[in-house]
């Protein structure tokens, strides 16, 4: 994955409307993430999959500024290495979106992550977002077979 972090820009990353923002996660200084208003399939980043079919951990963190936001992330499998032929029409949905009185604390930095297994023939994942408002932050996604987490 490129630029996972957002490290002093949104490089790697198809944007339309998110911006960079240098709020951390982490506080890093020169490491920041992106934000964005009412987007739907922006940010998004193509990933190939050097593993193939198998258990994927998907992941990142985010902050919202009230206790329910609409704002997630999608991952689905393609048979390709540029994300153009889908294994199938599945996807799955992580995030804040529907977790309100759930655990979904607002103004704090909360990770959010899933556990999916890629179909056989999968070479490349697409990572979509929809954020649902200006005060919504995401930062450092990862995609990895080995562990869950960063």
């Amino acid at each position: 994955m490129q630029n996972p972090g957002f490290d002093t820009n949104l490089a790697g990353w198809t944007t339309s409307s998110s911006s960079w923002t240098s709020a951390d996660a982490d506080g890093c200084s020169g490491s920041g993430s992106v934000s964005g208003s009412n987007t739907d399939g922006d940010p998004k980043q193509c990933v190939q999959l050097p593993g193939g079919s198998g258990t994927y951990y998907f992941g990142a963190k985010f902050s919202f500024t009230n206790n329910y936001n609409g704002s997630f992330c999608t991952v689905s499998f393609y048979s390709d290495t540029s994300c153009a032929t889908p294994v199938t029409s599945d996807f799955v949905h992580m995030g804040p979106d529907g977790f309100y009185g759930q655990g979904a604390q607002a103004g704090a930095w909360q990770t959010f992550f899933i556990t999916e297994l890629a179909p056989t023939g999968s070479r490349s994942a697409l990572i979509v977002c929809a954020l649902d408002s200006t005060t919504t932050k995401l930062d450092e996604f990862y995609l990895n077979r080995s562990s869950n987490g960063f």
